[in-house]
């Protein structure tokens, strides 16, 4: 294979003893402007290897990105955001990421799969044994679905009979103490979201009652977002009864 570009080392300066953040610094910060593509870093490779502009200066990357940015990229507020603390701290997490599999031949490339599985090129210019190595993370990842779908399953089935059997003991003390049979509903996602849905659609329910957290550690989720969010909480105008976390059986039976 031949490449039809002389490169340059140009952008290699050896009293940068191999630290050449400020390309990374200036690439990462273009995402901020909506650069989230290849783009701004193809630029800056481009103008050091074949041009050999200094890219390892960052107002010479910022300048190069700038102009692979256009209009949308302006340079000073580039550079201001190439500067944050931040910023270099993603790009050192990137940068440990990319040397971690101490590959020392380029291109590699690294492929994992939602199991976990990895396959690494290392040195590789041909495409098909890389587009061939897909196919076994596919077939793992599919087969994987299929098994821990039917364990999602299990865990789900066994909430809900832990769920139910919880309720009821509940809902038999309630019945006894009020005489009144309890209505039982259980809903599955956010504890919000679900107490707006049953709300919504049963006009019925004319008042709210939730039970605050006690210890000192706050209200709780709910009780705040009650207070955060007035009316909208439940989704339409409803009454609010929060039992203080503190008290007791007996003194909430007093108050009853």
């Amino acid at each position: 294979m031949r490449s039809p570009f002389r490169l340059s080392s140009g952008p290699f300066e050896a009293e940068r003893q191999g630290h050449h953040e400020a390309p990374n610094l200036a690439a990462e910060a273009a995402r901020k402007f909506g650069f989230a593509g290849d783009e701004i870093r193809l630029a800056l490779p481009c103008a050091g290897v074949r041009e050999g502009q200094t890219i390892g200066d960052l107002a010479t990357a910022v300048t190069i990105a700038a102009e692979a940015g256009g209009k949308q990229l302006p340079s000073k507020k580039l550079r201001t955001a190439a500067e944050p603390s931040s910023v270099r701290a993603r790009v050192d997490a990137s940068t440990a990421e990319f040397f971690a599999p101490q590959i020392t031949q380029r291109p590699d490339f690294v492929l994992t799969d939602a199991v976990g599985d990895q396959a690494v090129f290392s040195g590789l210019a041909r495409f098909a044994p890389l587009v061939a190595t897909i196919d076994t993370p596919l077939a793992d990842t599919a087969a994987s679905d299929a098994h821990w779908a039917g364990v999602r399953e299990e865990i789900e089935r066994q909430t809900r009979v832990e769920a139910e059997a919880s309720l009821n003991t509940w809902a038999s003390e309630a019945a006894e103490r009020s005489g009144a049979t309890p209505v039982l509903l259980i809903e599955r996602g956010e504890a919000q979201d679900a107490i707006r849905k049953v709300v919504g659609e049963d006009n019925e329910i004319k008042i709210l009652v939730l039970a605050a957290s006690g210890g000192g550690r706050g209200p709780g989720p709910l009780v705040s977002a009650v207070v955060k969010q007035g009316a909208s909480f439940t989704g339409r105008k409803l009454p609010v009864t929060i039992v203080p976390g503190e008290l007791t059986e007996k003194e909430i039976e007093d108050l009853a």
